[in-house]
């Protein structure tokens, strides 16, 4: 019985299974998201962001800001714990 293994695509920060029904050429995530290789275009343009002007307004104390990561008490924003895939 042939095997075959897909090399890892660090690229994509995923790694894949070996596959047992060889010859096989698809990769199968470990992290049970679909594959997007083909989804996009190859020629699609580069977004452009909007990023405003941060205000220098409700900064933390150095103490404060430390434990919390900014100085900006607007980006004060707790993580939720959640991961970007399948929601």
């Amino acid at each position: 019985m042939a095997t075959c293994q897909t090399n890892n695509q660090m690229r994509y920060m995923r790694r894949t299974m070996p596959d047992t029904s060889c010859p096989c050429h698809e990769t199968v995530p470990m992290n049970g998201c679909p594959n997007t290789r083909d989804f996009f275009p190859a020629n699609m343009p580069i977004a452009m962001a909007y990023v405003p002007w941060q205000k220098w307004q409700n900064i933390y104390e150095p103490c404060r800001a430390l434990k919390n990561g900014t100085i900006f008490e607007e980006l004060n924003k707790p993580f939720s714990g959640k991961g970007a895939c399948c929601r």
